[in-house]
């Protein structure tokens, strides 16, 4: 949309090119989440920014790319959340530009921890592989730590109201 080549706003100061390309306010919320955890600290004066939240999206992504990347690692957590009985949430990629997209992952791991806890420890259980039953076991103690734990019920928290304000400021109608 705001590419300067092909997007939206190269479109426009075709026509006029005096107009200003102004973000939406979402566009506006994404910018601000991003930078809130995405960004270090350069300047000498400054604090460096905790990385805690960074690791904790990079560990819920893994989740997602470490259970759905293997047929066989994706079958097992299937046949575990049948075994739950349970309603089982769909585990979701964290998308780098949309929180909405980080919201379903992260409310994925809280819905299906338990569920996750025992497919990551039948798969190092059952691996043959030694590089995926370390990769397993490294992301059983990950799930596990006290940080994991305290953003993943954090996040799931704060995130909700992000979805409700999210949309609230993509209304049609919406006058600021």
């Amino acid at each position: 949309m705001a590419g300067n080549i092909g997007g939206v706003q190269a479109k426009c100061k075709e026509k006029n090119s005096n107009i200003l390309y102004v973000h939406c306010y979402a566009h506006f919320l994404n910018l601000s989440l991003i930078d809130s955890i995405c960004a270090s600290s350069k300047s000498k004066g400054e604090v460096k920014k905790d990385r805690t939240v960074f690791n904790f999206l990079g560990t819920v992504q893994f989740v997602y790319s470490f259970i759905k990347g293997s047929p066989m690692r994706h079958a097992v957590f299937e046949k575990i959340s049948k075994e739950n009985g349970g309603f089982v949430q769909t585990l979701e990629s964290c998308s780098t530009t949309r929180w909405t997209c980080r919201a379903e992952a992260i409310s994925a791991i809280k819905n299906n921890y338990l569920v996750l806890l025992r497919t990551l420890k039948e798969i190092i259980s059952n691996c043959s592989v030694p590089e995926m039953r370390a990769k397993g076991q490294g992301l059983l103690y990950q799930l596990k730590s006290f940080n994991f734990i305290f953003c993943l019920n954090m996040l799931h928290s704060i995130l909700q109201i992000v979805l409700k304000l999210n949309s609230f400021l993509q209304t049609p109608n919406l006058e600021l």
